[in-house]
């Protein structure tokens, strides 16, 4: 959650001060977002494939509250609106019907709300469990929602009901699902673990 590439392959990431600096191809970086609250510090960026805009999530020092930024490829801010949902969000996303998808490690949910704010739902796991650890995020062309756990990779429609586990027989005992990509150029689904 802490860094995206946007449709120029180039880096975006968020640096040890807070700031999101964008580094291109050749290596050069400069920053693309400075931080002008010190109170909010963010806590995951994405990039949209179908529009370059990046997503940040932060969520201030001194309070519960976290702010949704939306940002156009030029680093401009778009949309900004404060959200007390979210405790402490690890991985953001966008569905491909616009929604805005976060996984949240406090609540231990999945949370999607519309790009003005407004929660839609919270997936806790299937069944429903106190234990459910949802990390990486992302999603398909069909707006299912991908999201890893411990121990596997569900996937969840657009309005938060499982649907299936995906890779959960195959994967090896030490293979723990902790990011994950759609690469929507090839069709395929990329998997990084917390423990190869």
């Amino acid at each position: 959650g802490i860094h995206t590439v946007n449709r120029k392959l180039e880096l975006i990431y968020m640096a040890s001060d807070f700031s999101i600096n964008k580094q291109a191809l050749d290596g050069t970086f400069d920053t693309f977002i400075k931080k002008e609250d010190q109170n909010m510090e963010p806590m995951c960026i994405y990039c949209s494939n179908s529009t370059g805009e990046v997503f940040v999530v932060s969520k201030r020092s001194d309070s519960i509250e976290c702010n949704i930024a939306i940002y156009n490829e030029n680093g401009v801010s778009i949309i900004q609106h404060t959200n007390t949902n979210y405790r402490n969000p690890i991985f953001i996303t966008e569905n491909t019907n616009k929604d805005v998808v976060v996984t949240d490690k406090d609540h231990r949910a999945v949370m999607m709300s519309t790009r003005s704010g407004k929660h839609r739902f919270s997936y806790k796991g299937h069944p429903p469990d106190s234990n459910y650890t949802p990390r990486g995020i992302c999603s398909d062309p069909l707006s299912h929602i991908l999201v890893c756990n411990t121990v596997t990779v569900e996937m969840i429609d657009k309005d938060g009901q499982f649907l299936l586990d995906l890779l959960y027989d195959i994967l090896s005992p030490s293979f723990q699902p902790f990011s994950i990509s759609f690469d929507f150029a090839r069709h395929i689904v990329l998997v990084g673990s917390s423990d190869m």
